[in-house]
Formats: structure tokens, sequence, C-alpha cells
């Protein structure tokens, strides 16, 4: 599963990334036309490998939020309302037609967050995991999920002292690959590929340094009973010890590689004794604002390398999020010097890898 990038556009590339005039592209619907109403920004829009789509709307009138669904040219609702489904957060679809979707519902009295899901057939909702909200409670704001049907999703806050970051199949149960324990904690977006590793974006209790953040990519969930929740044995990352304000968003192909961006320069530190501060500085790796791939490795090993895809050395001044496919082939949100412009690109040169930006016209 993959993320269009402008769901105020709403067309999907159907093409390999090329200069924008030579692509292709397909409008699967716009805003106040057949019947659609107003879409809902902010919410990543997700793609199958078989090119299904589901995104999120509003009513012009009551603001209520529905799903609509495309699979084989065909536009269908799904409606949320009804259920006590509001408040749309984050999607995933499946090569299927399988959608999982983070919202609000509510019943009677009481109030939930979480993750439920139905078909691009507008099958009935149901519920994959739920929370009771309340003061200061965790609660799921993410969802990801594969093209075999390979769910992820995190409930972890820090303030709310719990939850798990959860791996299960669409169409069964998920169960805990890691629990908060102070030293995972306060997750973002995940992302996750058919094998089943999940790369989130964590706060964590670095064993070398301050509170960090990392893209942890984990595959099991942890045995050792004698250290449950802290167990790092069984964890990589893409890159680690960063600031806390550096929340680069993650995304995993089948082969395992992560992309990533990063808006600030980070530096890490690796010890003579992997994840022992005293045992002495044995390298360190720094990585300019840009975007990167990398093939994780043991947290707080080396060796690292990582392939850089873009940099602000040209027309590029931030980067938004990033997607790889298992070509490959990464695309990445950037926004460019010395204009209002954002758009969609494919490597380092804002000209001839740009797929698409705002304000261009495209022909359906």
């Amino acid at each position: 599963m993959r993320y269009a990038t402008y769901s105020v556009i709403l067309a999907l590339a159907t093409c390999s990334p090329v200069y924008a005039t030579d692509a292709a592209y397909t409008r699967i619907a716009m805003e106040f036309v057949s019947g659609v109403p107003w879409l809902k920004p902010g919410v990543p829009i997700p793609i199958s490998d078989t090119g299904k789509v589901a995104f999120p709307t509003q009513s012009l009138i009551t603001f209520d939020d529905q799903l609509l669904t495309y699979d084989a040219g065909t536009l269908t609702p799904v409606t949320l309302i009804a259920g006590g489904y509001d408040n749309v957060r984050s999607l995933a679809i499946d090569n299927a037609g399988n959608v999982a979707f983070v919202a609000d519902r509510t019943q009677g009295s009481d109030s939930y967050r979480g993750v439920y899901k139905t078909t691009t057939a507008a099958a009935p909702i149901t519920t994959y995991h739920e929370d009771l909200q309340g003061l200061d409670t965790i609660e799921t704001r993410f969802v990801a999920m594969s093209g075999n049907g390979t769910v992820a999703f995190s409930n972890m806050r820090s303030s709310a002292l719990g939850g798990s970051l959860y791996r299960g199949p669409i169409n069964g149960a998920p169960t805990a690959l890691r629990n908060w324990s102070g030293i995972y904690f306060n997750t973002q977006r995940s992302d996750v590929n058919d094998s089943g590793e999940v790369a989130t974006q964590f706060e964590y209790g670095s064993p070398v340094g301050p509170l960090s953040r990392a893209i942890l990519v984990i595959d099991n969930s942890v045995t050792d009973p004698l250290s449950p929740d802290n167990d790092i044995r069984l964890t990589r990352s893409a890159v680690e010890q960063t600031s806390v304000g550096v929340q680069p968003m993650p995304s995993i192909n089948n082969l395992g590689q992560v992309a990533f961006a990063l808006n600030a320069t980070i530096t890490m530190n690796f010890y003579n004794t992997p994840n022992v501060f005293g045992s002495g500085l044995a390298s360190s790796i720094t990585l300019q604002p840009g975007v990167y791939v990398t093939d994780p490795v043991q947290l707080g090993h080396t060796p690292r390398s990582y392939t850089q895809i873009a940099n602000l050395d040209g027309d590029y001044a931030s980067f938004g999020r990033v997607v790889i496919n298992d070509n490959g082939i990464v695309l990445f949100e950037a926004s460019l010097d010395d204009t209002i412009d954002d758009g969609i690109f494919s490597g380092p040169d804002s000209v001839a890898d740009l797929l698409v930006k705002t304000g261009q016209i495209l022909q359906s």
C-alpha cells in the first residue's frame, strides 16, 4: 500500500515517475462533481498495488465524514455516521480491497477511538481494535496495511502511560509487538510490508543519550521473560538518536528497505560496545537534510549505509512524506525555494524529476 499525497487534487499517476509532461493521470474524483462532497485534507490517500483507492470526504451540510473507495473505475460510498463513526484520521488499503481506517466512534454516552475495517465494496464496518476514550487515555492515530493485508498500528502515547504497537492480518486479530515501557513510547506513523516488518517512528529512551526519536523496525515480539518490554536485541533501526523534534515518516518495501526524509542535520554516535555509552566512541554518522534509503540494522550497531535520493543543494526547500516501492523507486513531497509550490518528485532535480505540483493542470 502506498500513498498519494494531494487530497485537494485527488489525481493519481498511473505511470512510472517521469517528467510531468510525459506522465499519464487518471482522475478518480473531483469535489462537487458526481456527488463527491468536500475532500478532507490532511489525511494521506492510500493506493494499493492493484490500483484500489480509499479517501475521506466531508458532508457539505453536516460536516460529517464518510469514505469513498475507487476500484476498477467505480466510486463506492461507505457511510460512517449511521454507525457512529466520524473524524477519520488515517486510511490503509490492500490489494484485495480491504480498507482499514482510524476514526472515532460514539455509542450512547461512550466515545471510542479505534481501527475499523470495511472493503471497497462497502462491506459492513466492523471493529478491528478500539479503546474507550477518556481523560489522558491511549489512542490510535495512524494505521498501515501491506498489499497482502498485514495491518500495523499503535496506541502508545507518552502521557497516557500505556499502549502497544500491534500487528495482525486484516481478517484476523492483532497482537502486540512492543508495549509501552519507558523505553518505547509515543509513536507516530508506521508502515508495514508483506513479511510483517513494521517500521515505526518511535520516541524512545536512548541507552547512549537523551530522550530521542528513531525509525525502529520490528518484525517479532519480545520473548525475553526477564525484560519483556525493554529488550533491544530484537529491534533494528533505519535512523536513530534524533532529537524529539525530528519526526521522519517511514516507508518500507517488501525487500525491507526503508525510505525517509530529514529536514534537519542529525549525528548518530556508535560505541565499541553497542548501546553502552562508556565503552568509547567507535564511529559517527552525520546525515544532512534530504531523502534517504537504507537497510535497517540492529539498534546501536554498525556498519550502516545510506543512499541519498535528494538534498537541499538545488531548488528543494523542505521535504514531506516519502514512499518506496519494491523496485526501489522513491517518491517524495517537497516544497521549492522562492515559490509557494509543493510537489511530488522522484530525484534530485526538481524539474527533471517532477511528477506533479500544485497549480499544474492535469489532463484526464
